[in-house]
Parts: C-alpha cells; structure tokens; sequence
C-alpha cells in the first residue's frame, strides 16, 4: 500500500522528482552529443558480437546472428556515460522482434557499453515503446547518458533491458521526464508462502518473484511482488540456460554473470530516531537522508554508495524549540553513516541532543 512517513513528510525512490536535486546553473553536467562512431568502432562491435557465439547452443547462435543482421552499424552512435565509459547505440531493423513488442510504434536498439579503457564489457537490446499518443521513429539524443545520470528524459515510455538472447533483464518506465515505475526479479529462498516445497533442504532452490515499484508525485511509493516460480538448477529468469549451452553469456550479454542496474538510483531513507525525551509521552527528534548508488549484482554488496545528503529533521516536542547544528555525513563503498548534533530549548533550559545512525548498501537497495 502507499506509505506515508511520520510529520507528513514522504520518502522517495530512484530519484522520481525532480525536486530531489538542486544542480547549480553553473555545475550542471554537460550533455552528451549523439555523434557517428568510426568504422573500426563498428569493427570492433561486430567482433565482440561474433565472440558471444563461443559456448551457445546453434539456437543461441542463431538469435545473436539474427541481431547482427538486423543492425544498422551505418547509424551507430554513442553517448558519454558516467566514468569515462561510452554507450554505443545501434538501430536494429524494424523487422526484427521480440516478444516484448507492443506493435509498430515500438524501437528496439543494441546498446553496448566500452569501458574506460576501450574494451567492450557488456552489451544487450532495449526496446522502447513511447508513452500512449506518442510516436518517434528513434530513441532521442542523450537518452542513455540522462538515464544514467538521473537526469530528465525527452521521452515518455517504457524502457525494456534485454540480454543478446532477448531474456528479459530489467524495466523502467518513465513520465515527465522522470522514472515513475521499475521492474526486476529478485529471489528469496522458498517457503510455505509460495506454496512449493522443496525437494531436498541441500539443493540449492529459489522462490522468484517480479517486483513492481511505482513511483507518485507525491513521494509516496508502491510496491508489489508477483511471485513467478522455484528453481533448483542455478538458473534465473534472466537467463536462457538452454541457448547459453551451460555457460551463460559473456560480457553480460546472455545473462551468467547477473543483472547489473548501472545507472545511478535516489532513495530517501525512513525517518529515524535521533533522540527520544525522557518521559511517559513519546517526544522524539528525527530525521531523513537522501542516499544515492549503484546497483550491481555481481558485486557480493549488491552494489556501492555514491553519495549522501541530508533530508530534513523535526521535533515533536511542541513544548520547545529544536535547532539542528550539524549534519555529519559519510559513506563507505557499502556503509553510510549520519550524526546529527543540535539543541532543545525549553524555559531556559538548553539540551543538547546527538544521535547515530548508519545503514548499508543492501538496507537502502534491497
């Protein structure tokens, strides 16, 4: 259900509302130019595409040559994304489907990521499909390089990540600019819940569930599971164990080595307790951070902390005055940490108030 927080302040996830951040006109990122890549680029993509045969089945093989002949390497561009690493964007030919089509007004194109050192790390489809009422005929320029910037969008829809092999990875949908729902698979280990039993307590099985978030205006967020199915066999949905010939898919493209949502995510956190008076009625100070990462699931951490900055704090105690006097805050690659220092005045009286608070990556990105 939607949840509200404590003084009528709402928490936040994934960076909704514009709001959220407050860019200085003179600090703001410069955009990404959509610009034509070389043809030894294109050479470059082509290889790293035929490599990703290696170890699939010929069903596999078949649908990544199937991507390879629907690209358009004459339209190959790229956008600027964050750690000197490039995006490069291939339009794939109108012919080719996936089972995540809505129609004709859908664009599928294969992204591929070249890290800072120019080597190609990982690649896959997105398909869009614009926002009801919309039609484009390509994905605008800097869309990726905004995206994973959390930044504003040009376009409405619905960004749908693939792997090569078209198995379905992650989702995000986006409205004003702004992302207002997320989908992913997560898994639990089963229990009476899902109503699967396990066949042995050594096997190594997991419940897998779609989790939905949607994200509204004001602040508040929803989230539902839709629990799909046990797997024992070390494969997940993001994967085509019978294409992947047992080995999965290098560089991230045919699943193995897991999701990785690489584009930066803003949580606030809950209210926290920073003091609580003394007495029979429950007087409290508290407070909010606002939180920003990195999710990748192939870091055993689930993924890395990029920045902290203070929400806002309040006193329930109307008998006083409440003044905060410091924000102290830090962040380790998978710790962050607040304290926060102040004062409540009442009939002269000038209490100094302090308190700690510290959460880890998987706490605030679960």
């Amino acid at each position: 259900m939607k949840k509200l927080l404590p003084f009528g302040f709402t928490f936040y996830l994934l960076g909704v509302l514009a709001t959220i951040s407050f860019p200085l006109a003179g600090c703001q990122k410069e955009s990404s130019p959509k610009v034509a890549v070389s043809d030894q680029t294109a050479q470059k993509v082509m290889a790293w595409l035929n490599s990703q045969k290696s170890g699939k089945t010929e069903t596999g093989i078949k649908k990544i040559q199937l991507l390879i002949n629907a690209m358009d390497l004459s339209k190959i561009t790229t956008e600027q994304l964050p750690e000197n690493e490039r995006m490069f964007i291939i339009p794939l030919d109108k012919s080719f489907k996936t089972k995540y089509n809505k129609g004709e007004i859908s664009i599928n194109v294969l992204c591929i990521i070249e890290n800072k050192i120019g080597e190609i790390r990982r690649g896959g489809i997105v398909h869009f499909t614009p926002a009801l009422g919309k039609y484009i005929n390509e994905i605008s320029q800097n869309t990726f390089h905004n995206m994973y910037n959390n930044e504003t969008l040009s376009d409405d829809g619905c960004f749908s990540f693939l792997s090569l092999l078209g198995n379905f990875q992650f989702e995000v949908s986006y409205k004003n600019g702004k992302m207002n729902s997320s989908k992913y698979y997560a898994k639990k280990k089963p229990n009476n819940s899902t109503g699967v039993q396990m066949r042995t307590e050594t096997e190594n099985c997991f419940a897998w569930y779609l989790l939905t978030t949607i994200y509204y205006f004001d602040g508040t967020t929803e989230t539902t599971e839709q629990y799909l199915y046990t797997t024992c066999d070390g494969c997940d949905p993001t994967q085509d164990c019978n294409d992947a010939g047992g080995g999965g898919g290098g560089g991230g493209g045919g699943g193995g080595d897991g999701v990785e949502y690489e584009f930066e995510m803003q949580k606030m956190t809950d209210w926290w307790i920073v003091y609580t008076f003394p007495g029979p009625v429950n007087y409290t100070v508290n407070s909010y951070e606002i939180l920003k990462g990195k999710r990748v699931t192939s870091n055993p951490l689930g993924g890395y902390f990029t920045s902290v900055r203070h929400g806002a704090d309040a006193c329930n105690n109307s008998d006083g005055v409440w003044a905060a006097h410091n924000w102290d805050l830090n962040i380790s690659v998978s710790v962050a940490g607040a304290r926060i220092t102040g004062v409540w005045s009442f009939a002269g009286e000038n209490r100094a108030i302090e308190g700690l608070k510290s959460w880890t990556f998987q706490q605030i990105f679960p």
